[in-house]
């Protein structure tokens, strides 16, 4: 059975390089989870060429692509003929699979066409917002509704039925909503942890032994928060067992 294609979904450079990447198994496309609930798998980028690559052996080629937002590297490795008449400078349209690599999100190219109309960089621009608002409004209604139904194919059964909203938009927007969740306990703890270092400190740092005995975090957790500030320069340790913050 031949496997559906993706959709390319219109975006920005941003909310790609913001987002999560989600590598899936098989035949599963992998997919990029952004900070608004959105699986993009494939990408639609309209940018400007800010950098071109293309191998002596003629085996792959390269655009480094601005629109603005941020910048993103593309990769063409099929047919990099597609790549030869595009100059740096250029304004384009890019069509790729979202890939990550040395931690790194970019896109491994299918389609670029170069754009002559400059009239449609604003129509991008008016497109992204718009899709952006109706996103919004997607979002208001897989919540509601989230805690109305049993479970998650029911739910999106239900918004697929009578809203018409696509199951990954409802998995991605459930998705995001659980990863929230679970990094707000962190976030708390942080908090948490940073309020007893002030009220503690008698002017040479907070003892450990009493952040232990205060904050009600197993000493794992309390360790894991304290790494994690004295990593991001919020903490600092004067001397052995004691936290001070900057």
């Amino acid at each position: 059975m031949d496997q559906k294609r993706v959709t390319a979904y219109k975006t920005s450079i941003q909310p790609l390089l913001a987002g999560k990447y989600i590598a899936q198994e098989g035949l599963v496309p992998h997919y990029v989870l952004t900070p608004e609930g959105k699986k993009i798998s494939r990408a639609r980028i309209l940018a400007t060429v800010v950098k071109k690559f293309m191998s002596e052996n003629g085996t792959f080629a390269g655009l480094t692509l601005d629109d603005g937002t941020d910048t993103i590297r593309t990769t063409f490795f099929q047919d990099i003929s597609l790549v030869e008449p595009i100059e740096e400078g250029d304004v384009v349209e890019v069509i790729g699979k979202v890939r990550e690599y040395h931690d790194e999100v970019n896109l491994v190219g299918e389609l670029v066409t170069k754009i002559i109309d400059p009239n449609l960089e604003l129509l991008r621009e008016l497109e992204l917002k718009k899709q952006n608002k109706e996103f919004e409004k997607t979002k208001a209604l897989v919540r509601q509704y989230q805690t109305e139904v049993g479970n998650i194919e029911e739910l999106k059964q239900v918004m697929e039925e009578q809203f018409h909203i696509s199951p990954d938009d409802v998995e991605g927007v459930v998705e995001n909503e659980l990863a929230g969740q679970k990094q707000k306990p962190e976030r708390d703890n942080k908090i948490l942890v940073l309020k007893l270092i002030e009220e503690h400190d008698t002017g040479a740092g907070c003892d450990y032994a009493t952040l232990l005995s205060t904050s009600g975090l197993a000493e794992n957790e309390l360790d894991v928060v304290i790494n994690e500030l004295l990593e991001e320069g919020t903490c600092f340790e004067p001397k052995a067992g004691k936290i001070k913050k900057l």
